[in-house]
C-alpha cells in the first residue's frame, strides 16, 4: 500500500451496516466521516480532496474550541474492514473510534479529486452509544 493514500482519524459518524441518509432518504451508500488532524488535512488537500470544517459550539451557539476538518468517505459498494489484529470487523463504529483508510483517488469536475475507501483498519474501537427502540 502506498502510503500516500493512507490516512488516519477519529470517526465522527458510521453507516457501516446501513445505507447513509440526507434529507430523509437512503443515498444507496454506506458512509463514514473522520475527523483529521493538520497533516492528515493537508494531506487530502495537496491531493485536490475537498475537506469540511466544523467548528465545535457551546450551548448558547458561540463557537468553543479548535475547528478541526472533516471527510466523508462513502461507496455504494462497501469496503474490507479489519481489527487491529486483521480479522474481519463487522458492526458500527461509534464517535471516537480511531481509523487507518486505505483510499483511491478518482477525479469528479464538480468535486475535485474523490476519496473512495478501499480498506479500513479499526485501531481503537469505541462502542456505539445506544439508540432507544423506535417503540420507546
Amino acid at each position: 500500500m502506498s502510503n500516500e493514500n493512507l490516512i488516519e482519524g477519529t470517526v465522527a459518524f458510521s453507516n457501516l451496516t446501513t445505507f447513509d441518509v440526507y434529507k430523509g432518504r437512503p443515498t444507496g451508500k454506506y458512509s463514514f466521516v473522520i475527523t483529521l488532524d493538520n497533516a492528515a488535512a493537508a494531506q487530502l488537500e495537496a491531493q485536490d480532496v475537498r475537506l469540511k470544517h466544523y467548528q465545535p459550539k457551546n450551548e448558547e451557539g458561540e463557537p468553543e474550541g479548535e475547528e478541526t476538518a472533516q471527510r466523508k468517505f462513502a461507496s455504494k459498494f462497501g469496503w474490507e474492514t479489519v481489527d487491529i489484529d486483521g480479522a474481519p470487523f463487522q458492526g458500527e463504529m461509534g464517535r471516537g473510534t480511531k481509523v487507518r483508510v486505505f483510499y483511491e483517488l478518482k477525479p469528479n469536475e464538480e468535486y475535485g479529486m474523490i476519496p473512495y475507501p478501499k480498506k479500513v483498519r479499526v485501531l481503537e474501537l469505541v462502542e456505539p452509544e445506544a439508540v432507544a427502540p423506535e417503540e420507546f
